[in-house]
């Protein structure tokens, strides 16, 4: 039988909808875009909140990550600046983003992986196994209903 996605996954708006990014029951490995942006103007930063769940709002599902977008122009207005996301979802529960700061530049990579109370020498074996699995599979594009541009909130 082929591996789904046993929840929801995706993140939080500045407002703290829960944004699906991939819909529960999802065939994995599996992939989706989104373009995320800033909610008010000078911002120079987001909080990237990452979630997994099935409630509309984001603190009812389970946290399984923040992670800090930055860089962004002090004098920018309001959803000026933005990121492409990229998420990729594989068995085990393990994430992958890539953000994307700019159109042609390569995505820049961050590793979610749901380990808790594992020493360091567990954490360095568990990412390579992850890198092992995450190269050996091609995620397949998971369509729906177009996500728009998400607004994160300021850190």
């Amino acid at each position: 039988m082929a591996a789904v996605a046993k929840w929801s996954i995706g993140l939080s708006s500045h407002n703290g909808d829960f944004v699906v990014v991939i819909p529960k029951a999802s065939p994995l490995p599996a992939r989706r875009s989104v373009t995320v942006t800033t909610a008010i103007d000078s911002q120079q930063d987001m909080k990237l909140s990452i979630w997994m769940g099935e409630s509309e709002k984001a603190e009812d599902n389970y946290p399984l990550s923040n992670i800090r977008l930055e860089g962004f122009q002090k004098d920018n207005a309001a959803g000026v600046s933005r990121v492409k996301l990229t998420f990729y979802a594989y068995e085990h529960s393990v994430i992958k983003i890539g953000c994307c700061y700019k159109e042609g530049d390569p995505e820049q990579e961050i590793s979610i992986i749901p380990a808790a109370d594992l020493s360091e020498a567990d954490m360095n074996r568990l990412r390579e196994l992850v890198n092992e699995m995450t190269l050996k599979v091609t995620p397949q594009e998971i369509s729906g209903p177009d996500l728009g541009t998400v607004s994160l909130a300021p850190v």
